[in-house]
C-alpha cells in the first residue's frame, strides 16, 4: 500500500488508503480483486503511475485473502525479516567493529535464535484446517502449501 500511496499527491492519498483498506481486508480473494480492479479503473487516468504500480502486484497484495479469515491478519502484517533485520542493526550498533568475520556470525546467529524463541504459529481448527483442505483442492495451493506444512509443524 504504501507503494502505491507514494505515487500519489498528499491531498489523494486518504481516499484512496480507505479504497485500498477495504480491497486489501475483503471477505474474499474473488471480491477483493474485484474491488482493487474497480480502483484502477476509476483512476487509471488520474494517477496513472499509481494504478499501474496496483495493476502489476495486485496477486501479490491480495494472496493473504486465500487464506482462512482468522490467520489473514497476522499473515498481512507479519514481517519476520524485516524484524530479524532490525533487531541484528540494534545489536550490532553497541559493537562497532568485529574481530573477525566469525564474531560477527556468531552474534549474528544469536540474534536468529533469540528472535525465533519468540515466534508463534497459528492455531489450526478443525474448521480452519477443512478451509485449507478445500484451497489446496481448488488449485490455490502455491502459497498454502508451505503455510500449511509450517502451521502444522
Amino acid at each position: 500500500m504504501r507503494n502505491i500511496l507514494c505515487k500519489l499527491p498528499e491531498k489523494a492519498r486518504p481516499g484512496i488508503k480507505k479504497l485500498l483498506h477495504k480491497a486489501f481486508t475483503a471477505q474474499s480473494h474473488k471480491l477483493g480483486v474485484e474491488q482493487a480492479q474497480g480502483i484502477v479503473a476509476m483512476y487509471e487516468q488520474e494517477y496513472p503511475e499509481a494504478m499501474k504500480c496496483l495493476r502489476t502486484d495486485l496477486e501479490e497484495c491480495l494472496t493473504t485473502l486465500r487464506f482462512p479469515e482468522p490467520h489473514r491478519k497476522r499473515i498481512r502484517t507479519m514481517n519476520l525479516l524485516e524484524r530479524l533485520f532490525g533487531e541484528g542493526r540494534r545489536r550490532s550498533k553497541v559493537i562497532p567493529r568485529f574481530m573477525n568475520e566469525r564474531s560477527g556470525m556468531s552474534l549474528m546467529l544469536a540474534v536468529l535464535v533469540d528472535a525465533s524463541a519468540s515466534w508463534r504459529g497459528v492455531k489450526v481448527t478443525p474448521s480452519v484446517n477443512r478451509e485449507l483442505e478445500v484451497l489446496e483442492r481448488t488449485g490455490s495451493s502455491d502459497p498454502l502449501s508451505a503455510w500449511r506444512r509450517r502451521v502444522r509443524s
